[in-house]
Order: C-alpha cells, then sequence, then structure tokens
C-alpha cells in the first residue's frame, strides 16, 4: 500500500486490485493485469505533478477466499475512513476489453463523467 498526498486533499481516491488467483490458474488476467496497470498509473500520477487529492493504492491478497484483504483493510486501517471514491480494478476474463461491470448506488455523477471519458 502507498499514499500519493495531494495538495489540496477533499478526499481520498482508492485504487485497488488484488494479486491472489483462483486455485490452479495462472492469474494473469484475474487479477495481475490490474496490478501491472496500477502501478503504472501509480508511476504516471507521480510524474504529472502535484495531485489535489489523496491517491492510496492498495494491493490486496485473499480475495478469491473471500476478500479478506479488502475487508481487513476497511474494517482495520485508519486510511479507510477518510471518505473519497474507492476504484476496484478487477478482472471478468482472460479476453476482451476493459468494461466497467459494477457499481454501487449513489453513483450517477460518477458513470456518467466514466461514460464521457471512456465511452
Amino acid at each position: 500500500m502507498a499514499t500519493l498526498p495531494g495538495n489540496d486533499s477533499t478526499g481520498s481516491v482508492v485504487l485497488a486490485a488484488h494479486y491472489d488467483s483462483t486455485f490452479g490458474t495462472p492469474g494473469a488476467a484475474d487479477d495481475k493485469a490490474s496490478v501491472a496497470a496500477m502501478l503504472e498509473t501509480a508511476r504516471a500520477l507521480v510524474s504529472a505533478g502535484p495531485l489535489r487529492n489523496d491517491v492510496i493504492v492498495i494491493f490486496t491478497d485473499g480475495e478469491e477466499a473471500g476478500l479478506l484483504g479488502a475487508s481487513s483493510f476497511v474494517a482495520e486501517h485508519p486510511l479507510a475512513d477518510r471518505g473519497g471514491v474507492i476504484l476496484n480494478w478487477e478482472a471478468t476474463g482472460n479476453a476482451g476489453p476493459s468494461v466497467m461491470f459494477e457499481t454501487t448506488s449513489g453513483n450517477a455523477e460518477l458513470i456518467k463523467e466514466f461514460a464521457a471519458s471512456a465511452p
């Protein structure tokens, strides 16, 4: 886990992915590809200059066994209480386009922004 500090934070942007995979599978798509993409995103954010909001990058394990790492972060880590948005990068298979396939209630404005930037 790492925090990229913002200079005028109004909340946190949490980027999450897991590095475990289902037993007996190579795990490249689920979910090592997201781990690699998040590392590159963190590198690009640091290179781009100052951030407004804090960005928390978290790599969890135990996802396939029941969301153990993510649940532990939410229940026990002080950064989980900061508020903001959580983007959990996940895979739904080993081929095909990247898609936003799940969200929670109350995200209409966020989904509108996502749709405008990733048609």
